[in-house]
Parts: C-alpha cells; sequence; structure tokens
C-alpha cells in the first residue's frame, strides 16, 4: 500500500531539501516517521561547532526580543567576540519591529509550506521588510550558492504571500521591498544580501510547486539504492536502507 504525507503536512526547506538528497531520506523521515537525533554520527568537533551555533542563536533571539545585552556569557570568549559583531552589524533599533525565531505558514492551494526565521526586521519608515539568517559554520557564505538555494526560495515566498497579513503594522509592502540577508559571525563583513521582485517570486513558485507536485507522485518502487556513493556511507538511515523492495 502506497503511503502518503498527511493532509496538514507543511514542506520546510529542509523537507525539500532532503528529498532533493535523497528520497529515501526523505520517505525514511516523513512517511515512515524514522527519527535519529541530530548529534547522530556527528564527530565531537562537529558536535562542538553545532553547539556553539546553538548558543549564538539562542544569544541573537534574546537580544532582539527586546534589545538584552548579556552581562555574561561565561568564559566562551569566541561567543563573545561573535555577539559583539552581531550588534555591531545589526544593532537593535527602538523604532523598528523585531520577530525573532518566527514561523510562518503558508497554505495556497498545492503549496503548504512552513519557514522558520531567525529575524525578521521590519522598517516601518521606508516600508521595508529585511530576513536575517545566521549561519555560523567555518566557510563564508557566497552568493551564487545563497541565491540559488531552496532555504532563499522557501523564505522569501512564504514571506511575500504572508507579510501583509501576518505583520499589520507593516503596511504596504511589495516585493521588491523585501530583502534577505546571511551573515556569519566568523565572516562579519562578507553578508550576503538578496532582493526580491516579481521575476524571482514567480521563478520560486514554479519550482517549489514542481518539486511538491514531484515528491506527492513519487515511486519509491523505482528508487535504485547504490550504497557504494559516499552520501550512503555517510547516512544515518544506513540501518534501515538496503537493496529490497520498498512497500
Amino acid at each position: 500500500m502506497k503511503k502518503s504525507l498527511p493532509d496538514d503536512f507543511y514542506f520546510s526547506q529542509h523537507a525539500l531539501n532532503l528529498f532533493k538528497q535523497c528520497p529515501l531520506k526523505f520517505r525514511f523521515r516523513y512517511l515512515d516517521g524514522f527519527f535519529w537525533p541530530g548529534s547522530w554520527g556527528q564527530t565531537a568537533e562537529s558536535q562542538k561547532l553545532i553547539d556553539q551555533g546553538k548558543k549564538f542563536h539562542k544569544l541573537a533571539n534574546r537580544y532582539y526580543s527586546r534589545g538584552w545585552i548579556p552581562e555574561k556569557t561565561g568564559k566562551n570568549k569566541q561567543l563573545v567576540k561573535w555577539f559583539s559583531r552581531l550588534t555591531n552589524f545589526c544593532p537593535y533599533q527602538e523604532q523598528g519591529s523585531y520577530k525573532p525565531e518566527y514561523e510562518l505558514r503558508l497554505n495556497v492551494m498545492e503549496l503548504k509550506l512552513m519557514a522558520k526565521y531567525d529575524l525578521i526586521f521590519i522598517d516601518h519608515s521606508r516600508s521595508h521588510l529585511i530576513i536575517y539568517d545566521w549561519k555560523t559554520g567555518k566557510r563564508p557564505p557566497e552568493y551564487k550558492k545563497m541565491s540559488g538555494n531552496l532555504q532563499t526560495s522557501v523564505y522569501l515566498l512564504v514571506m511575500a504571500r504572508a507579510v501583509n497579513e501576518y505583520f499589520v503594522q507593516a503596511g504596504d509592502i511589495t516585493l521588491d521591498s523585501l530583502k534577505l540577508c546571511y551573515w556569519n559571525p566568523r565572516h562579519p563583513k562578507r553578508d550576503i544580501n538578496i532582493d526580491y521582485d516579481m521575476k524571482r517570486y514567480s521563478r520560486d513558485k514554479e519550482k517549489i510547486s514542481n518539486l511538491i507536485s514531484q515528491i506527492r507522485e513519487y515511486s519509491y518502487e523505482d528508487f535504485k539504492i547504490n550504497k557504494k556513493q559516499k552520501k550512503c556511507t555517510d547516512c544515518r538511515f544506513q540501518a534501515v536502507c538496503g537493496p529490497r523492495k520498498n512497500s
């Protein structure tokens, strides 16, 4: 019997990316319900980087919730430096509206999407809205890669459809008044800014609609497993994946 996604399923950029990486990963996670903690299979160094990133996101959330500046951040000198760079890059302003760690859901015909934003800033004086996404990896973000990825498409598309419904105080914000900014405290002067317009909106809508249709219609029985690939060797679903019939 073919399994299908529940009616209340909303596609996140993570879910869409998982399907593009490997349809079976998507099936195991969202259809079969297999789940492993994020720490599974991580080296000690990798886990340390992940934990540091979480601490930074937590600090940013507190800061933009009410302009809060911590008196102490323990002995974590790197975190102190990152937070200082953040407040210099994007200082809290009383006249703006901040929405840290904010989730939006879009349900329009076949488009059921969700996006959780690190920070949304509304500039009332210019009727502009900026989405900020914090990256803490060792490599600086690159414009070509970030501009074309699914996270950018989902984040901007959801915001474009929802902005004047969810944020009444935003006023009449048009597509060309939206911007997405990727910023990494390791590389504070290499922020990536992606503008929006009707052309990009139409392209993103078509791309995501086609991908969702592909996911809903996909036949997992036809998927050919090749465990010699590196992505299979490192996959957390190895234990349940094999050369068997996918029922």
